[in-house]
């Protein structure tokens, strides 16, 4: 299992109402994703799922999806925000032991 540090706060703006919104990084959690055999290792990706309710009533999710590969390197992170826009992006690394 991929132990991930999480660096910073992740800002989304509500796009109804406009208020902004911070996630501490250290409280996002990453699930297993799936995984892909390649000639040179094994690509594995994980998933954070983050969906709340702002005051306004609209319902907010924001998805961050990890790839790892090689073994122990990051090689993407996309974000996507529903109902709400990424201002701000934490800083997401992984912890090598």
């Amino acid at each position: 299992m991929v132990r991930f540090i999480r660096k910073g706060y992740l800002k989304l703006k509500c796009k109804e109402c406009h208020k902004s919104h911070s996630i501490e990084g250290r409280d996002l959690v990453f699930d297993p994703y799936g995984k892909t055999e390649k000639d040179n290792g094994i690509e594995r990706k994980y998933l954070s799922v983050t969906d709340f309710f702002c005051s306004c009533d609209t319902k907010i999710k924001c998805e961050i999806l990890v790839t790892e590969f090689p073994e122990g390197t990051i090689s993407d992170i996309s974000y996507d925000a529903r109902n709400a826009e990424i201002t701000d992006k934490c800083n997401i690394s992984i912890l090598s032991i």
